[in-house]
């Protein structure tokens, strides 16, 4: 009868746990579009106001399933479709096309392409692809 207990005992506990390992963080449109966004992370690595020709990235997501900001020089904006499992899409971009020195806004772009899963973490939106890291924002200031 232990042993059956015993068992019975891990098995639960074994069914709870990987419950809590494959649940994700649900991402609502309320929290995407409550405010506009900074980058501050791109595939790791940190970004400054220096690594692009206008300033750091940035994203507003409107209720009306629309992404616009700055990718560092050009503005963008774009239609999005997002879940409440938190997958995240984007439809086809327009962007002004000013000349721009360095690779920074087009860094940007491609990961902003490659996105297809968000959440919310820490007062941090992480955008991923599966469960890799590719653009990390923080709440812009003033807003």
């Amino acid at each position: 009868m232990k042993k059956i207990l015993y068992s019975f005992s891990v098995i639960l506990i074994m069914v709870t746990m990987s419950g809590c390992k494959t649940s994700q963080t649900a991402i609502s449109k309320e929290a995407i579009t409550a405010s506009a966004w900074q980058l501050t992370n791109i595939m790791g690595k940190e970004i400054t106001a220096s690594d692009d020709a206008k300033g750091v990235p940035d994203a507003t997501f409107t209720t009306e399933n629309r992404i616009s900001g700055n990718g560092g020089c050009n503005s963008y904006s774009g239609p999005y479709t997002l879940d409440e499992k938190g997958n995240l899409s984007f439809g086809m971009m327009i962007s002004t096309k000013m000349f721009c020195p360095g690779n920074g806004e087009g860094e940007y772009m491609k990961a902003l392409g490659e996105v297809n899963k968000a959440k919310i973490s820490n007062n941090k939106l992480i955008l991923l692809n599966g469960d890799k890291e590719l653009l990390v924002f923080m709440p812009k200031k003033g807003e």
